[in-house]
């Protein structure tokens, strides 16, 4: 009964529309009428089952199975390799007027077809690709046909080239078929083969000799050979070759079969992480007038550690010119090795640094202090757990130029610790060099601020109005001139502000060529002049200039005095990269006109 129940639930839908579509609207035909629809449902379904498989899922007619090989255990770029490229019919008929295209990519290079007598002809010369026809009159079931290729590729290790190919035909029952199939290519071995000899193990910071030979494996010229090492960060070459460019050693063109060496001296100069360190190589040449990378890891080094660990600290977060700077360098020592003759040093840059203010317990010698047995009895021999800790401090340059910081936006001071000391190796001394990390500290801009008061210009053309000197009674106009420089940060929120005195007057004239206009306060007397961004500029360039006119009208009682035309002058602002305040100041300017040489001297108040 249940059942029952929930098949008339089921069927409630159709009988529903079945009720009222067609018992309702044709109550005599009805029957007839439903029959008659169902039937076109179910032709329409018929028909678009048969439409999908035909245009959808009808499965492709491939009768071809089409494969490149070659017998070479080993391909080498740019060397010559017989390749076969074969056809197989695989389907169970037979297969008449094969025509078939093979589309080699630029990289690889067709020297000849093996068979003389085949029909492989050449198309497509004009473009980057190659393009051969192979015509195949039949292929009876099963039947294969093969065609010989000898050809270079120019590809690097590693790379896929893929050769296109697009095959055309008939069955014997004119059943016409098309198909394309990608082929793909490998290179294995590099045209520049190269083999490095290492010790077995050395010390980290000891300097090692290894030899590096190089051939040329390919069947053609490589032109500019080029080696380069992929190292760790504390790998450094004692020895660069005069061929070293951009940390890559170029090589002499190489003729076939041509080989070479180089006799080469490195060190690591921390220790490393790992017991054994890889070192790579990246090698590139011109082939066929292409450059062609590859890469090889050469065997691994063993590496021991030192347990040597040098540091280089700050006390002050940022550098301020023309103020001292204090270090705090330390050495400590976890490693199971005992090491004499140890000395520490800190190469400083004295174009940024007060030579005469260097000071520690150490020793300067031209650009290098460092702490020594002579000056600290410690270091005469140190042991597994030794830590020692000495100061060194000195007052920075005023100005420091663009050049010297390297930059001229983010300035930084920038201090590697070294240390090198001897050990014992099977009866031997042996010497090893070890450098720290770099210490960065930022470094804070310096505001330059020039100001100057003139009637004339350089050229002599006259700026200002009225008597000069000065008279009682009369007014006298000059211009005030401002020019603001950042050394090596931007400077954001810069104010350069001044107060004229009581009895020099604010004319309204002013000029800027950056920042805001300048703006007068009567009640306070300040003029300022704001910027919300200031770059920082070369050496003996003014960033940003303004001007203003102030006009002088003396009394009888200023006779014989000097007035004073501006005062108060000065610059603050914020260092966006050290966040640090910045300020600069300027004298007073009078009338006197010290910078203006046709005015000069005339500032005196005449009757």
């Amino acid at each position: 009964m249940e059942q029952e129940q929930k098949t008339k639930g089921m069927l409630h839908p159709f009988t529903h529309h079945y009720h009222h579509h067609y018992r309702l609207r044709f109550p005599i035909h009805h029957k007839k009428i439903f029959i008659f629809d169902a039937a076109l449902v179910a032709t329409g379904l018929i028909l678009g089952a048969f439409a999908t498989y035909y245009f959808l899922q009808r499965p492709t007619f491939r009768p071809l199975d089409i494969s490149i090989t070659t017998q070479d255990q080993k391909i080498t770029i740019g060397a010559e390799h017989l390749w076969e490229v074969r056809i197989t019919n695989i389907s169970n008929k037979t297969i008449r007027g094969i025509t078939t295209t093979l589309t080699f990519p630029a990289s690889f290079k067709i020297i000849s077809p093996a068979d003389a007598d085949s029909s492989l002809s050449k198309i497509n010369t004009s473009t980057s690709t190659a393009a051969r026809v192979w015509k195949i009159d039949a292929l009876t079931q099963h039947e294969h046909s093969s065609l010989e290729v000898r050809g270079v590729l120019f590809a690097p290790v590693g790379e896929t080239i893929k050769i296109i190919v697009r095959t055309a035909g008939a069955t014997d029952s004119k059943e016409p078929f098309s198909e394309t199939t990608v082929l793909e290519l490998r290179a294995t071995d590099p045209a520049l083969v190269t083999t490095v000899e290492f010790p077995q193990s050395v010390f980290a910071g000891e300097s090692f000799p290894f030899t590096v030979t190089y051939a040329n494996a390919s069947a053609t010229t490589l032109e500019r050979p080029i080696l380069r090492f992929e190292t760790p960060s504390s790998f450094a070459l004692n020895n660069k070759p005069s061929s070293w460019k951009d940390g890559s050693i170029i090589l002499p063109t190489l003729a076939q079969g041509a080989r070479g060496s180089m006799e080469l001296n490195g060190l690591f100069t921390a220790d490393s992480h790992v017991s054994r360190v890889s070192i790579g190589v990246r090698t590139s040449a011109e082939l066929n007038g292409k450059r062609v990378s590859q890469e090889d890891i050469l065997p691994s080094l063993e590496v021991k550690p030192t347990g040597i660990k040098i540091l280089l600290k700050s006390v002050e977060a940022n550098g301020t010119p023309g103020e001292p700077l204090h270090l705090i360098v330390s050495l400590e020592h976890t490693g199971s090795d005992t090491f004499q003759t140890v000395s520490v040093c800190v190469p400083l840059n004295l174009n940024l640094i007060n030579k005469e203010s260097v000071k520690g317990d150490g020793k300067l010698a031209d650009t290098m202090y460092c702490f020594t047995p002579a000056q600290r009895a410690e270091l005469t021999e140190i042991k597994n757990g030794f830590h020692g800790e000495w100061p060194l401090t000195f007052s920075l340059q005023n100005t420091p130029t663009l050049t010297d910081t390297e930059t001229n936006k983010n300035a930084v001071l920038a201090f590697t610790p070294r240390v090198s000391l001897t050990a014992q190796r099977a009866g031997a001394t042996i010497k090893l060099s070890l450098v720290g990390s770099e210490l960065r500290v930022p470094l804070t801009t310096t505001l330059t601020l020039k100001t100057m008061g003139r009637y004339f210009t350089n050229e002599g053309d006259q700026l200002g109005r009225g008597p000069l000197p000065p008279q009682a009674g009369k007014t006298t106009k000059y211009w005030i001139a401002w020019a603001i420089r950042s050394s090596t940060n931007p400077v954001k929120n810069l104010i350069i502000r001044a107060i004229l005195p009581s009895s020099i007057q604010w004319s309204g004239k002013s000029t800027v060529n950056k920042g805001k206009n300048m703006i007068y306060d009567p009640i306070t007397r300040e003029v300022r002049w704001t910027h919300e961004l200031l770059e920082s500029t070369a050496d003996g360039c003014a960033c940003a200039e303004g001007g203003f006119e102030v006009s002088l009208t003396p009394s009888v009682e200023d006779i014989g005095t000097v007035s004073v035309l501006i005062k108060n002058i000065s610059a603050d602002g914020i260092d966006i990269w050290t966040d640090a305040p910045v300020h600069a100041a300027a004298p007073d300017i009078t009338a006197n006109l010290i910078d203006d040489p046709l005015a000069q001297g005339k500032g005196r108040v005449q009757k």
